[in-house]
């Protein structure tokens, strides 16, 4: 959740003085009710502990917004989008991830890191979680100068999570539409670099 808080951050300004009219919602909402929907949605899976953390920053940082209509309506929303009914996902979306159980694992290798040892989960996601974690336990190991040559500084929190990641990714596992020559001579290229 943190990670889609500061991907959709911008100054306060442009936060306060967004607003939708005429029911031309494009993809998504504005800014600030995107944040707190999704801060609805931490605590509807039971984050709630997390959400009061982030619903404090993202307050403090935006502390007013032209949408406050919407306030009132985002526990609802935030729940209705959860539960669904989702046909492909047996009606609710939580049903696709145990949120708990994928936390649990993250903040496991969270300690394992902390004790100097390399993740040893082999799910991608609980990896990724556990990459936030420690990037928010310890910021200062995923500065951009711990890089050499494009690569994390080995045996460091980036460079151990960041392979095992990478093991974790079944090689047999294929797009569901091909990709055109182009996009894999940039897949190539990118890969060799």
């Amino acid at each position: 959740m943190s990670n889609l808080l500061e991907t959709i951050a911008v100054d306060a300004d442009v936060v306060r003085d967004e607003i939708q009219v005429d029911g031309k919602w494009g993809k998504y909402p504005p800014l600030f009710v995107r944040g707190v929907l999704n801060l609805e949605a931490l605590r509807a899976l039971g984050f709630d502990t997390e959400a009061k953390r982030l619903d404090d920053l993202w307050a403090a940082v935006y502390p007013e917004h032209g949408m406050t209509e919407f306030d009132k309506d985002a526990k609802r929303v935030a729940r209705a989008l959860l539960e669904g009914p989702y046909s492909t996902w047996n009606g609710s979306l939580r049903k696709v991830v145990d949120a708990k159980d994928v936390d649990a694992k993250a903040r496991l290798e969270l300690t394992g890191l902390r004790e100097g040892k390399s993740p040893q989960r082999n799910e991608f996601l609980v990896l990724f979680t556990a990459s936030r974690l420690a990037f928010e336990d310890n910021r200062a190991a995923f500065q951009p100068c711990k890089r050499v040559s494009g690569e994390w500084e080995a045996g460091t929190w980036p460079a151990l999570i960041e392979t095992r990641m990478q093991q974790s990714i079944t090689p047999s596992v294929t797009p569901e539409r091909k990709f055109t020559e182009a996009q894999e001579a940039v897949g190539q290229a990118y890969q060799k670099n």
